[in-house]
C-alpha cells in the first residue's frame, strides 16, 4: 500500500496515504477482516445413571475455617453428576496417597447408596496424575493405580479449564 503511494506520488499524486486507503477499501479492493467466531461452549453431557461419572476436586481449607490454629487441612469433596450426591473428607496432607484413601472411601460411601463408580473426572492436579512432570510423565499415580485396580475409568479434564469440573468447584 505504502509502495503503491509512493508510486502515485512520485507521479504528481498530492493526496495523504489515509485517503487512498479509504477510496481503495471503498472500492473493494481489501478483502474485509472475517469476524472472530464466538466461543459457544458445548453443552454439558448430561449422565443417564448414578455413578456414571463423579468429579473430584481439592481445596486448601483456609485457617480462619479451622478451630485449632496451626493445623493445616485439605478438603476432598467427590459429587456424582447423576444424583448430586456429594461426599467430603478432610486430610492433613495433599498427596497421591491421600487421594487414593479418598477414592476408597468415596467408592465405599457410593456402594451404601446402591451404585459403583464408573468413572470419575478430576483436574490435572499432582495428586491426581503426572501427566505435567518432566521426570515421571509415564509413571501412574497412586491415584490412578487405585482407580484401575478398581475398575474406575480416570477422565482428566483440559488444563485451565475449572468450568469441565464445574459441579465440584
Amino acid at each position: 500500500m505504502i509502495e503503491f503511494w509512493y508510486r502515485l506520488k512520485e507521479n504528481g499524486y498530492t493526496r495523504p496515504v489515509g485517503s487512498l486507503y479509504r477510496v481503495m477499501k471503498r472500492l473493494g479492493y481489501f478483502q474485509a477482516e472475517k469476524p472472530k467466531k464466538k466461543y459457544v461452549p458445548k453443552p454439558m453431557e448430561q449422565m443417564q445413571y448414578p455413578g456414571q461419572r463423579v468429579q473430584i476436586d481439592v481445596k486448601f481449607v483456609p485457617s480462619s475455617c479451622i478451630v485449632r490454629k496451626g493445623e493445616r487441612y485439605y478438603q476432598f469433596t467427590a459429587i456424582d453428576e447423576y444424583s448430586r450426591l456429594r461426599y467430603l473428607e478432610a486430610f492433613e496432607e495433599n498427596s497421591t496417597y491421600s487421594a487414593a484413601c479418598f477414592l476408597k472411601n468415596a467408592a465405599a460411601f457410593f456402594k451404601k447408596y446402591g451404585f459403583d463408580i464408573k468413572c470419575v473426572q478430576t483436574d490435572n492436579g499432582f495428586e491426581f496424575t503426572n501427566r505435567f512432570s518432566q521426570s515421571m510423565k509415564t509413571r501412574p499415580t497412586l491415584f490412578e493405580a487405585t482407580a484401575a485396580s478398581m475398575g474406575i475409568q480416570h477422565k482428566l479434564i483440559k488444563p485451565y479449564t475449572p468450568r469441565h469440573n464445574g459441579n465440584v468447584e
